[in-house]
């Protein structure tokens, strides 16, 4: 009895060690685990975050670069211009450094996008650096051509940088995504092994229970600290995907074009005309502001649909933009209506004139399905220094007269 007795507790002895050393096993392999994944995804995640401040070092010397440009326009002191022109070349050397560091991290799909962006460069660059030269030694430097020539370049890239903010969110989310999966893949194959331990610990009776507590509450701990790693990490995501999404409204609120016709939105016609303006009072020449407004539009869009609104609102930005010369500036207010500034002209009757051959574009059929659609325009002018000497006051009054025109056809 006392030998069979012995044997029992040899037998309960070895199962108990047996028990423990696979219960220590499971632990450190699922310890060595977790750790592996949060330090793998620790390298990734850190990588990107490097991405996300190249990508706003880029974005940033984008909008300098800009500014610099348009505040050498506004002063006549060398100097100042000078000045200007070597922020203008630092803010360029900031782009090129951020953009170098990048493309060592991108992948396929970034590369794209950098690619886009360097076609935009090798596009814009050598237009803007003849402008900021040129600007430097000349004063009454003609530099209106060439950056009308340079803003579509400019904002290609100011665009494919917000893509590589909103690809950037996707691939945090991606990566965000993978680890929980992994670590819940990980605490799965972990509470597996556990469930074996402890139905086999069943086998060596109370003796192998109680010492199997201590290992239950160790592994009870870690899955503890694996959820604080999973809330640190969506909280990191949440915080990086917050300031892209507070970027990404920063680079809309700098766009200058509107989004349906293509034309200058509101923000860019007020800074346009601040710029002729200038120019007019210097050079004391005439400019003339055209209000337009479409009559007609309403009916179509009631019936036919926003859709169709749309294509018409597009084909008449069309036209304008056809009969409008590169030097003059057309825009879209919002809704139907639109401004043109003929930024230099002889006299009223060059702006009636223009007017004229507008309004008769205007008129011209636009086919839709198996008939046509038509609208017409009322336009009401305006003439630098006649009519006002302020953007506000031109604009005004081209808006007065437009509904002074408009209600002299209803008549």
């Amino acid at each position: 009895m006392n030998k069979q007795r012995q044997q029992n507790r040899n037998f309960l002895a070895v199962g108990f060690l047996l028990q423990l050393v696979f219960i220590i096993l499971i632990t450190v392999v699922g310890i060595n685990r977790i750790n592996t994944i949060v330090d793998h995804f620790t390298v990734i995640v850190t990588g990107h975050n490097k991405q996300k401040d190249y990508l706003t070092i880029m974005q940033n010397a984008v909008r300098e670069r800009s500014i610099y440009v348009w505040k050498m326009t506004l002063t006549t002191d060398l100097f100042e211009r000078s000045d200007y022109y070597e922020k203008f070349l630092n803010a360029g050397t900031q782009f090129l450094l951020a953009r170098e560091k990048l493309e060592l991290t991108t992948n396929a799909k970034q590369r794209v996008l950098l690619d886009k962006i360097n076609a935009s460069i090798k596009e814009v660059i050598p237009i803007l650096y003849s402008v900021m030269e040129n600007l430097k030694v000349q004063i009454d430097y003609p530099y209106q051509n060439e950056m009308i020539r340079a803003l579509p370049a400019q904002q290609r890239i100011v665009t494919t940088l917000n893509e590589m903010f909103v690809l950037h969110t996707k691939l945090i989310q991606q990566v965000y995504s993978q680890i929980t999966t992994e670590l819940t893949q990980a605490l799965h194959t972990l509470v597996l092994l556990m469930t074996i331990a402890l139905l086999l610990g069943g086998i060596f009776a109370f003796m192998i229970y109680r010492r199997s507590q201590k290992m239950l509450f160790a592994m009870i701990r870690s899955e503890h600290a694996l959820a604080q790693i999973n809330e640190e990490l969506e909280h990191r995501v949440k915080d990086r995907t917050r300031r892209l999404e507070i970027a990404n409204k920063h680079l809309e609120s700098m766009a200058n074009f509107d989004v349906l016709t293509g034309l200058s939105n509101r923000l860019m016609l007020y800074n346009q005309m601040e710029l002729i303006l200038s120019y007019a009072k210097r050079d004391r020449h005439l400019f003339a502001v055209l209000f337009l407004d479409l009559d007609g539009f309403k009916p179509i869009n009631d019936t036919y649909g926003h859709d169709v609104g749309d294509s018409v609102l597009i084909t008449i930005a069309d036209r304008i933009r056809d009969i409008t010369r590169e030097s003059d500036l057309a825009a879209r207010l919002g809704g139907d209506e639109f401004v043109i500034v003929l930024s230099k002209i002889s006299n009223r009757e060059d702006a009636e004139t223009y007017s004229k051959k507008l309004k008769k574009c205007i008129n011209l059929p636009i086919p839709h399905l198996n008939h046509s659609l038509q609208v017409s325009a009322s336009i009401g002018i305006s003439i630098y220094p006649n009519d006002g000497d302020t953007t506000e006051l031109l604009l005004k009054c081209a808006d007065n007269a437009m509904y002074i025109a408009k209600r002299s056809a209803l008549k």
